[in-house]
């Protein structure tokens, strides 16, 4: 916290990335409100003067990636009940971005 502002710094991948990435990965199932708000602040302080038009494709391709990369963590687990709700995540975030 330096000068009124929250640097958050994410070491779990030590990587330089698309911020859309982390953002996707930290709203993963949230309610469509919050997400709302986390994507607006999050252009709001990345892009003061506005997102850019690809912005709403980036934050899906980020959620297809995290969905896509959460069905496969460790066998055996989501258990099927989870399994079968991420797909369906997955499945919404693909037809947005006309992939299905």
């Amino acid at each position: 916290y330096v000068g009124g502002v929250a640097r958050v710094f994410d070491w779990e991948d030590a990587a330089l990335g698309a911020g859309e990435l982390d953002l996707a990965t930290l709203t993963y199932d949230w309610h469509d409100e919050v997400v709302q708000a986390a994507e607006a602040a999050y252009v709001a302080a990345r892009w003061p003067s506005g997102a850019p038009a690809a912005f709403p494709d980036t934050i899906e391709g980020a959620r297809v990636l995290v969905g896509l990369r959460l069905l496969g963590e460790a066998p055996g687990w989501p258990d099927r009940s989870e399994r079968r709700h991420r797909v369906e995540l997955l499945r919404q975030s693909a037809l947005r971005l006309g992939l299905l």
